[in-house]
């Protein structure tokens, strides 16, 4: 899902709110199977042409560190 992108010297807008995956809360609509993984990155083109999806999961160098915060909600 992409929200929005920019090239060059636009400014993003500011979503400053929760990050609701697999769900969405403002139709009441719940993922209705599993998520294996996900990634967000922040800063870095990850692909930018024929983008062809990963055949494993992504090990420990492909992870930063970075300050998180997860609220699991059981359903």
């Amino acid at each position: 899902l992409m929200v929005t992108n920019a090239i060059g010297s636009q400014t993003l807008p500011d979503y400053n709110t929760l990050l609701h995956i697999g769900d969405n809360t403002m139709y009441g609509h719940l993922l209705n199977g599993q998520t294996d993984e996900f990634r967000i990155s922040k800063g870095i083109a990850r692909w930018t042409s024929n983008f062809t999806p990963p055949t494993a999961e992504y090990d420990s160098s492909m992870l930063s560190s970075y300050n998180k915060r997860y609220r699991i909600i059981n359903t």
